[in-house]
């Protein structure tokens, strides 16, 4: 079935957003004596707010409340906002691949950032649904925001390809049928592997282009059949 769907990921993808987001949390678990490496917000990176510091302080076995460490980067907010940028090539893929391709966005950041970037960089029009972490009751890794923007634009999973820059937005892709591109933006390759292992890997959006999609789309398609053969 030909890819007529793009769903683009939004922070490390559309926005130049995880240095500002990775040093408000840094921030914060400095001050609670938790040193984060560049693999924990790998590990982390494209989940909730909510889910990734779960995780931090499940791994460092600490006890002290999650809402606390979630209301300390909620006062960060306008830090991470002040710091934010539009990728480069952003503007100019979009009008492109509008041309060919519906568009959706999935972001697992809350509506409210979703509309503030989208607002400010004039990207509301280039998008048939947008869909944020208060859509699902699961993040990604798990596929549910994938899954609702594909139905919620009438599309199959097949017909979808995902960008992503996260190991769990890949994931999350893979794990609702979908062909999944890794931009490599905000986290090494060499940690792209197993489940986390794209169709195709892309330098930035600025490569963007249908023959990639196309690539990714034909890879996707024997992955798919090697894991409905496999036991």
């Amino acid at each position: 079935m030909t890819i007529t769907t793009i769903i683009f990921d939004l922070d490390g993808t559309l926005i130049d957003s995880v240095p500002a987001h990775k040093n408000v949390i840094r921030g914060i678990a400095a001050k609670h004596g938790i040193k984060i490496t560049e693999d924990d917000f790998a590990r982390f990176n494209g989940m909730s707010a909510y889910q990734g510091f779960k995780q931090v302080l499940h791994k460092h076995h600490l006890q002290f409340g999650l809402c606390r460490i979630l209301w300390e980067r909620t006062r960060a907010r306008k830090d991470i906002m002040d710091n934010i940028t539009l990728y480069p090539a952003t503007t100019n893929r979009l009008q492109t691949l509008q041309k060919h391709y519906a568009m959706a966005v999935a972001t697992s950041s809350s509506r409210h950032y979703l509309k503030k970037i989208m607002k400010r960089y004039s990207l509301q029009d280039y998008f048939s649904a947008c869909m944020a972490k208060d859509d699902v009751n699961r993040s990604k890794p798990a596929p549910d925001i994938f899954l609702k923007a594909a139905k919620r634009m009438s599309k199959s999973p097949e017909q979808c390809v995902v960008i992503e820059d996260s190991l769990n937005g890949i994931i999350a892709a893979k794990r609702a049928g979908m062909a999944a591109i890794a931009l490599l933006t905000t986290t090494k390759k060499a940690l792209f592997k197993s489940e986390a292992a794209p169709d195709l890997f892309l330098k930035d959006l600025s490569e963007l282009d249908k023959e990639g999609i196309s690539k990714a789309e034909s890879k996707a398609y024997i992955r798919r059949q090697i894991e409905e053969e496999t036991p």
